[in-house]
């Protein structure tokens, strides 16, 4: 814990409320487009670990009363074909 530390005015930033501080279409970028630019990674990190265990399960997992693996239905080999 830090006690008796000031930081001056110009370190510090409001986004939602305080004007740009530099000219240029990247400092006029609004808070929140801004926000969903820099997480866009989370969602994208949780759907390649989902990919991930879906190929670690597919070998072995049926769906149903289903003989056929999920790997092995034609449907979801035509799919991961294509991407």
């Amino acid at each position: 814990m830090v006690h008796g530390l000031r930081i001056p005015v110009e370190h510090t930033a409001v986004p939602m409320l305080d004007p740009a501080v530099q000219d240029g279409p990247l400092w006029q970028f609004g808070f929140f487009p801004l926000l969903s630019v820099l997480m866009s990674g989370f969602p994208l990190g949780v759907a390649r670990r989902a990919l991930d265990e879906l190929a670690l399960l597919a070998p072995n997992k049926r769906r149903g009363a289903s003989s056929n693996t999920v790997a092995a239905d034609p449907l979801r080999r035509r799919v991961s074909r294509s991407g």
